[in-house]
C-alpha cells in the first residue's frame, strides 16, 4: 500500500493524446444511459482469496462471447454484426469522439463503474496498438477521476481472452493489484526509452516499462514496446504451443507503467482469463468456476502461469 501511495504522489496529469475527452462527458453519458436503461449492469460481490479478488455472478452468462466456430481470428473482420461499427453504436452509450480516429463508449455490461471502451472509428484488428491508439488511451487515463487513477487493459489475439475482434481498449478504475509491487520495482530508476524489462518474482512471464505520460513522445514510445517485448521472449517449444498462441498477449497500462504478458491459452479448466486476471481480478460466471478458482491445486498463481508463459526459474 505504501508503494501504491507513493505512485499516486508521483502521478501527474497526462498530456492529451487526442482532443475531445473530458470527465464531465463520462458523467453525462452515465446519467443518460441509466435513464434510458441502456446499461446491463452485472452485479457481483467481491471476495478476497489470498492476494486475489474474485467476483461471482451468474449474470455474466448473458454477456455475448466470441464464438470460436465463427472463424474470427485476430486479423479478420467479424462474421456477425460488429457492435463497434459506427452505424451500430448505441447513442446512449457514446461518451465522446477522440479526434477523428477513436470513440469512447460505456461498456454495456459493466461489472465496475465506470467501465469505458476506447474504440477505433474504423475497423482495425485486435493486434498491436498504434501511437494514435495509445494517445487516445493516455487522454482518458490522464483525466481519470479517483484516488488510484484508471487502468487500461487490452486483449490481443485468440488466446488473450478477447471478446470482440474490432480494436478496443478497456479502461476501469485501477484495482489494487497483487503484482503491483513487483512491477514498480522492475521499472524503478529506468527511463521509458530503455524499453521493456522482465518483471522478477512473478509466476508468469511479464515485461514492464516505465511510462512518462506527460511526454509528447509517449504514444510513439509505447507503440514500439510490443515488438520490443516479443524480441525479448525466450524461444518457444513448437510442440507445446499452437501457432496462433505466439501472437496473443495482454497489456496493462497506467500513467506510470506498461505491462506485457504473452499468452498461450484463453482458458485454464473452466476459468476464462483476460488481462485483468494478471492484475489479480477474476470474474466467475458459474458455481463451477468459483469452485475451481477456490480449490485449484497450485492456486491461481499456477492458473495464470498456465494461461501465460511460466516464469523461468
Amino acid at each position: 500500500q505504501k508503494r501504491r501511495s507513493e505512485a499516486r504522489v508521483r502521478r501527474m496529469p497526462a498530456s492529451k493524446g487526442a482532443a475531445g475527452f473530458c470527465w464531465q462527458a463520462v458523467e453525462r453519458a452515465l446519467e443518460r444511459a441509466r435513464g434510458a436503461n441502456a446499461l446491463r449492469d452485472i452485479p457481483t460481490v467481491p471476495r478476497r482469496h489470498g492476494k486475489f479478488v474474485l467476483r461471482l455472478s451468474e449474470n455474466l452468462r448473458q454477456k455475448p462471447k466470441l464464438e470460436e466456430a465463427s472463424g474470427v481470428g485476430p486479423i479478420s473482420r467479424p462474421k456477425r454484426p460488429d457492435p463497434f461499427e459506427r452505424n451500430n453504436l448505441d447513442p446512449d452509450l457514446v461518451v465522446c469522439d477522440l479526434g477523428s480516429g477513436h470513440t469512447v463508449l460505456l461498456n454495456k455490461f459493466p461489472v465496475v463503474s465506470p467501465h469505458l471502451l476506447v474504440v477505433t472509428r474504423d475497423f482495425e484488428p485486435q493486434t498491436d496498438l498504434s501511437a494514435a491508439d495509445y494517445g487516445a488511451c493516455l487522454s482518458v487515463l490522464g483525466q481519470w477521476r479517483g484516488e488510484d487513477g484508471g487502468l487500461a487493459f487490452y486483449n490481443s489475439g485468440p488466446h488473450s481472452g478477447m471478446s470482440q475482434p474490432h480494436r478496443h481498449v478497456q479502461v476501469v478504475p485501477n484495482p489494487p493489484s497483487c503484482y503491483e509491487r513487483e512491477v514498480e520495482e522492475a521499472v524503478e530508476g529506468r527511463a521509458p526509452e530503455d524499453g521493456p524489462v522482465p518483471v522478477p518474482g512473478l509466476p508468469f512471464l511479464a515485461l514492464a516499462c516505465l511510462v512518462d505520460a506527460q511526454s509528447p513522445r509517449a504514444p510513439e514510445v509505447l507503440a514500439s514496446l510490443a515488438k520490443r517485448a516479443r524480441d525479448l521472449l525466450p524461444p518457444r517449444n513448437p510442440a507445446s504451443a499452437s501457432p496462433s498462441s505466439s501472437s496473443s498477449y495482454n497489456l496493462l497500462l497506467t500513467t506510470r507503467w506498461w505491462v506485457f504478458v504473452p499468452r498461450t491459452s484463453a482458458e485454464v479448466g473452466p476459468l476464462g482469463v483476460n488481462a485483468l486476471g494478471f492484475a489479480g481480478q477474476f470474474l466467475l460466471r458459474t458455481q463451477e468456476e468459483r469452485d475451481h478458482a477456490l480449490g485449484v491445486q497450485g492456486g491461481l498463481d499456477l492458473v495464470l502461469a498456465q494461461a501465460g508463459v511460466p516464469a523461468q526459474t
